[in-house]
Formats: structure tokens, sequence, C-alpha cells
């Protein structure tokens, strides 16, 4: 009988296709050691957003109202707090750091939530990679991301969109795989800002009946817990949430929807006020029944984009 020839052991998988793995984690590290002399050492010079969180914190652990009769955005003046009292609430951790401290803490979460939409966003592209390959690739184009306008500016003035943004893909996906968790996560950051609250209305057009239904309650929950933990705070916020000049000049460049547009270019009317609450009207209709339908699919991503 032939003596059988030892079989080659066979790789544990294919090649990956394109970059070599080795040459991504080398600039994944380099990355990681950007992103740390960034979170450490870089000194904005203006941490707005941020300290208007902070203030809010404290003033909620001393007992000071978080609407001050009077407050408004003057020049030259602390901005004024305008988020829901929940969000307040969940902030109060913040005040326990100093600032510097704070905003490396900030910073750190918010990359996370970048790396968590670039990751979910580029799936497609990184899949041919390896597992290292796939670290490598996310890692550095979560770095690039950061010469982004927006990803900078959100960076730059401690802003909490990108740490939203990432909580509601995080619930579409849960949803979509059966959790109920899901909802309640884009529930929770409705209640901390209420521009995600466009996403419960992409379940709605999705016809996902129960998630909306449960995202609404946690927002309800939420509201009402604060209720009773803050009640003068609650009630100041009912009665100033609908001023958006006590946040700045309507018209002010800086604005870019279509309210802001509308002041711009016409002089106040009510004929300005029907066009620019019509157009934004179509548009939210526009987003929400395309998310839906691409929901629907099953395509999250896309879904998530169309709405954002």
């Amino acid at each position: 009988m032939m003596a059988r020839m030892p079989a080659r052991p066979l790789p544990d998988r294919p090649p990956a296709a394109g970059v070599r793995p080795r040459v991504l984690v080398a600039a994944a590290a380099v990355a990681v050691s950007a992103l740390a002399v960034f979170a450490f050492r870089y000194q904005s010079p203006e941490l707005i957003d941020l300290e208007v969180y902070r203030s809010a914190a404290r003033r909620v652990l001393d007992g000071v109202p978080l609407y001050p009769p009077g407050s408004r955005y003057a020049d030259g003046q602390p901005f004024p707090f305008t988020y829901p009292p929940f969000a307040a609430l969940l902030l109060t951790p913040l005040a326990w750091f100093d600032p510097g401290s704070a905003a490396v803490l900030w910073r750190l979460v918010t990359f996370a939530a970048l790396v968590l939409l670039v990751h979910d966003g580029f799936a497609p592209l990184f899949r041919p990679l390896s597992r290292a390959g796939r670290a490598g690739a996310v890692a550095l184009t979560a770095l690039a991301a950061l010469l982004l306008a927006p990803v900078f500016w959100t960076f730059a003035l401690g802003q909490v969109g990108l740490v939203l943004s990432a909580a509601c893909l995080i619930g579409l996906r849960r949803g979509e795989a059966g959790y109920r968790d899901g909802a309640v996560l884009i529930g929770l950051a409705s209640a901390i800002k209420l521009t995600p609250a466009v996403f419960v209305l992409l379940l709605v057009a999705a016809r996902r009946w129960r998630a909306a239904a449960l995202a609404a309650l946690t927002v309800a929950a939420a509201f009402a817990i604060t209720a009773v933990l803050l009640p003068r705070d609650t009630r100041a916020w009912s009665a100033v949430f609908l001023d958006p000049d006590r946040v700045g000049p309507v018209d002010s460049p800086i604005n870019l929807a279509w309210a802001g547009l509308a002041a711009r270019t016409f002089d106040p009317s009510p004929g300005a006020t029907a066009l620019w609450l019509g157009l934004a009207l179509a548009t939210i209709a526009v987003a929400v029944v395309r998310g839906g339908r691409l929901l629907r699919a099953g395509q999250v991503t896309a879904s998530a984009t169309v709405v954002g």
C-alpha cells in the first residue's frame, strides 16, 4: 500500500483582501495613540455645551432652579439650559468632576459613540477583512471622521448629538432583533432631548406599534419621574421650551432649520411662519415614511440615516 502524504494544515481563514491586517493593526495603534493625545492634551477654547450640562448638574444637586426667570441667550453670558429636566437628572454625575476630567470623560464617551456609528455604517465595506483588520479599519475611519465639521464641533463644543444618535441606532438594532429594550432606549434618548422623538415616529411609520407605544410610554415615565423629583423645574420647562429666542436669535446663520432660513429671508409674518412650518412638517413626513419603508425591509442603517 502506498503511504499517505501528511495533509497540509489548512489556514484558519482565507487571507484578507485588500490592506493587510498587520498594516491596519499598526495604523489602529497610531490612531488610538493620537486619540489619547486628543482626549488628554487637547484644550478646546470653548466647551460651551458641556459647561451648560455641568452647570445644570450642579443646579440639580444644589437645589437651584434649572430655568430661572429671565434666563435667556445673551452675548457674554453663560448659555441657558434648554433640555428637559430629565436630562439634568441623568447628567448629575458630571458635577462630581473638575472641568478637565469631565472634558476627557465626555470626549471618550463621545468617541465610543462615534466608533459604534462607524462600525455599523461601514460594516458591509469592512466585512471582507479579518477581525483585526476590521478593528483597525473602524478605528482609522473614526479618527478620520474627527476631521468632518459636524463631528469636530460635537467634540469641540462638548455636544451630546453623537451619543444620542448611537443610542437611537442601537435601539433600532435591538428592536430588529426582537428585544423590547430597544424601544426603551429610543424613549430615553427622546426624554433627554426632544429631537430623537422623530425615531418614535419612525417606529409608527414602520408599523412597529408595540415598539412605538413602549418608546412613548418610556418618555412619559421619564417625565413623570422628573415631575416628582423636580416639580418646580418641570413646571418651568413646560413654560419655556416653546420659546426659540431663549436659546439665541432664530435668524442666526448657524440655525440650519427651515425656521432659520425663513427668518433670514422674510420679514416676520404669519405667511413666513406658515411656510417654514409647512416645509418642516413635509420634511419630517417624507423622512419617516421613507425611513419606515426601509425599516420594514430590514435596512436599519439606511432607515436611521434617512431619519437622522
